[in-house]
């Protein structure tokens, strides 16, 4: 279902986790060994006669201290324990924002305890009974305040579980804790419905209405409209089918792959990719890119026929909760009830216009970039030709307590406010973020809605990755406190500008963190913006298609996806296994988060607006991230826009022009002057 910010309800109904790492460029490259990797070992492998050679893994990182679980010792309330609600006469005032009261708790003291769905429905149950009787709006907004207060504290306890299992996938009392809330979540579906329904129903509705503002009545409106018992019983199921994936990945994240079938020579699917992509055209390569070769395929056979399987399994559960719901298929039911900002249609005319305006940008830069080089792309050229600056940039090897250290330079230096957030966060220990064996890949932003409090979980990221994450997190320090979780339940669109733009306004920061190649960087993390634009896309319409053609078989699957890496420009020149039509199977979303990655084009289009304005000046680009930040009661996408100056990605003629001004700048020397440092920097590294 469509992804919202983690509200009480919202969270407990839709049993969801802001999963909002996007996938950054870097990621292609940095997975690789260096030239030469092979090179080195193959004197030692047993067909060149020499002695056998196993490659030893790094030691693992220790995680953080993991949360304490006991069991819950409040006894099952009934109606008379909730006292009739004073004064009320009182009358409605207007709702004001006042900051957030924070629980002032540490990750490492929160106790888990299992939430009780009988107990949490008797209580709103009991609340909804009053509100009946209430007799007046303001009387009415009390009860719900208690509601909400009670979901959050239920819902902090499904966050907590959620984070557990992503920190150690391979725990069974954690996997225990999260099964546990995800059949709370179902459980309490119907009495949420219940308060739902109470609130549009209310006698005093105008009123309501006027003080919680429209959108969060429509969305209200949606929830009960679409809600069926029978989609919640799905829910579970469908859960379940995610956590076997993301277990499943993370057994298998440091498989050794034997090459030519010999267990004593094993290599990681990354390494073996690395030697195809610099060596797939190099004839004197031959014999060992085939053992490669035959090596990949029996490891992707075997990988890709289980990823699959579970996500025919999803697709089908998903589309029966759209046909429960009077919709033909799960991507028109997701976002008809998810989004407060587009329509179906307007997802499809999005993927049309990203074909039409941006994809030519990717493709001129492949024919330039071949005709700079004066060669033909190779796998091992490729990326040279489309994108000097990736090379010419000089990454700095940092460690990842200082790669988070940097990230956190960064933030505070675009306000007093985030300086704030990150002193809080590293003061309650509120980052997970460095590498364990036993972490669920990617990175994500989730929030205590009972503490108040954001947290960061990562796994192996990089520095932009972090500053990437704590975007989202300011968003969620920022947020008011609440009367009822749904009046700051913003969308996914919303919410990536946040990190996608903060990671435009760093770029004022690269030369202190890139050194010369500042300006490198920055023309890398351009093009990074442009691939990301092109890549999630590609994904969106990739997965509603295989939602609307279910019986779209294994081999159906990977041929779509490589057709449609070729057509939008993505597809690698060379060996056929840089563009495996399988690999898509590694996408986390696709699983866990379905439709929802257009979010990430709409959203980085606005990033690259700010990062236009930031360009001439900076403190302006700044201006009006904060105004798009800050704006919080503004749940609907273009007039937040609107509110703080910046254009909407969805109105036509806004992404034609930035394709345009795209267009210029890729052609410009900002980007092209690249091209010197990049080939020299490439040239050493090949000839290691």
């Amino acid at each position: 279902m469509k992804k919202r910010k983690l509200t009480a309800l919202t969270a407990l109904v839709l049993a969801v986790l802001m999963l909002s790492g996007c996938a950054r460029i870097p990621d292609f490259i940095d997975g690789l060994p260096l030239p030469g990797f092979f090179r080195e070992v193959l004197e030692g492998l047993p067909f060149w006669g020499g002695d056998d050679i196993v490659l030893t893994p790094p030691p693992a990182v220790t995680s953080a201290p993991t949360a304490e679980i006991k069991a819950d010792p409040t006894p099952t309330p009934n109606a008379s324990d909730y006292p009739a609600i004073e004064d009320p006469g009182k009358p409605l005032e207007p709702f004001t924002l006042q900051d957030a009261v924070r629980a002032d708790l540490s990750y490492e003291d929160m106790v888990f305890t299992a939430p009780d769905a009988d107990r949490t429905n008797r209580s709103i149950r009991a609340l909804l009974a009053q509100f009946e009787e209430a007799q007046s709006a303001a009387q009415q907004v009390e009860i719900i305040r208690e509601i909400d207060r009670i979901t959050s504290e239920d819902a902090n306890m499904v966050t907590l579980a959620n984070l557990q299992f992503s920190i150690d996938t391979t725990n069974p009392e954690y996997k225990e804790h999260q099964e546990i809330c995800q059949a709370y979540n179902a459980a309490i579906s119907d009495a949420v419905n219940e308060f739902y329904l109470a609130i549009l129903n209310s006698r005093y509705f105008d009123e309501l209405e006027a003080y919680f503002g429209e959108t969060v009545i429509d969305f209200l409106r949606r929830s009960t409209q679409s809600y069926d018992p029978a989609i919640s019983a799905l829910q579970p199921e469908i859960d379940a089918l995610v956590d076997s994936y993301s277990t499943y990945c993370t057994e298998h994240s440091g498989d050794e792959i034997p090459l030519g079938g010999n267990k004593s020579n094993t290599f990681s699917e990354s390494e073996m990719l690395g030697q195809l992509r610099f060596y797939g055209d190099d004839p004197d390569m031959a014999y060992i890119n085939k053992l490669v070769e035959q090596s990949l395929e029996g490891f992707y056979s075997e990988t890709y026929t289980e990823k699959n399987d579970i996500f025919t399994k999803l697709v089908n559960l998903r589309n029966e909760q759209a046909r429960i719901a009077g919709y033909d298929s799960y991507p028109e039911y997701a976002i008809a009830v998810g989004s407060d900002s587009y329509t179906y249609e307007d997802i499809r005319n999005l993927i049309s216009t990203v074909r039409a305006e941006f994809v030519p940008i990717m493709k001129s830069l492949r024919e330039s970039g071949a005709e700079h080089l004066g060669e033909k792309l190779t796998s091992a050229n490729y990326y040279l030709a489309i994108c000097p600056a990736i090379y010419a940039t000089d990454d700095p090897d940092l460690t990842e307590e200082e790669q988070l250290e940097a990230a956190i330079g960064m933030l505070n230096r675009t306000s007093g406010r985030a300086k704030e957030m990150t002193s809080y966060m590293q003061e309650h220990g509120l980052f997970q973020v460095f590498s364990s064996p036993t972490k669920e890949e990617g990175a994500y932003t989730t929030y205590f809605n009972g503490y108040k409090e954001p947290f960061i979980f990562a796994h192996d990221p990089d520095t932009f990755t972090l500053v990437h994450e704590m975007g989202h997190a300011l968003n969620y320090f920022l947020t008011p406190e609440p009367d009822m979780g749904e009046r700051f339940s913003i969308g996914t669109e919303i919410a990536e500008v946040h990190s996608m733009a903060m990671e435009m306004l760093c770029v004022k920061f690269y030369p202190e963190y890139y050194g010369d190649s500042a300006k490198a960087a920055e023309a890398y993390q351009v093009f990074n913006a442009l691939y990301t634009i092109l890549d999630q896309t590609l994904f969106s319409e990739f997965e509603i298609t295989l939602y609307e053609n279910p019986d779209l078989g294994p081999e159906g699957r990977a041929e779509l996806y490589s057709r449609l890496q070729e057509e939008y420009g993505l597809a690698s020149p060379g060996n056929r296994y840089l563009n495996d039509g399988r690999s898509w199977t590694s996408i986390h979303h696709f699983y866990s988060a379905p439709i929802y990655v257009q979010d990430y084009t709409l959203a980085q289009s606005v990033a690259l607006e700010i990062w236009e304005i930031g360009r001439d000046d900076w403190d302006a680009a700044l201006k009006a991230y904060d105004d798009f930040l800050y704006d919080q009661e503004e749940l609907v996408f273009s007039r937040r826009l609107e509110h703080a100056g910046l254009s909407d990605p969805l109105k036509a003629g806004t992404l034609q022009d930035l394709a345009a001004r795209l267009g210029a700048y890729f052609s410009s020397e900002d980007y092209t002057g690249h091209y010197a440092a990049g080939k020299k920097a490439y040239d050493e590294m090949m000839s290691d």
